[in-house]
């Protein structure tokens, strides 16, 4: 599978991960986890090309950021277990404020992509959402 198809594999299974149970996205987060820690051989592998073929192409800064080794592969699954620990905060209203009635601009969690940060992008996020009135 190319990256644009697993982009588009990413991006249709988005919808899906957006109205999961908690109890789903936390054993999907603990699944990724253990698959990192299980692939670790193949991972390193792989980044090793990685870096082969990027020799020469990218800065050696780019590169340290690019190298994996077990500890940052164990380090990302530990990562990822910490965020499946945390409060599932999709839903939850942050904030709100009555500005008269009928109008009650809401601070609300919900799911969206954070580049770079997969695990997290699982569990948090947030957009204003105007509701026709105050929940309570």
């Amino acid at each position: 599978m190319n990256t644009q198809e697993l982009m588009k594999s990413a991006r249709s299974a988005r919808t899906a991960l957006a109205s999961a149970s908690t109890e789903t996205k936390n054993r999907a987060l603990m699944c990724m986890a253990d698959a990192l820690e299980k692939n670790t051989e193949s991972i390193l592998a792989a980044n090793a090309q990685d870096m082969d073929e990027q020799r020469g192409v990218i800065s050696d800064v780019m590169l340290d950021r690019l190298a994996l080794s077990e500890d940052r592969i164990k380090g990302m699954a530990d990562g990822i277990r910490q965020v499946a620990a945390l409060p599932d905060p999709v839903g939850k209203i942050l904030a709100e404020q009555l500005l008269f009635p009928g109008i009650c601009p809401c601070h609300v969690n919900v799911l969206v992509d954070l580049p770079g940060e997969p695990a997290q992008g699982t569990r948090r996020g947030g957009f204003r959402l105007l509701k026709e009135r105050c929940p309570g």
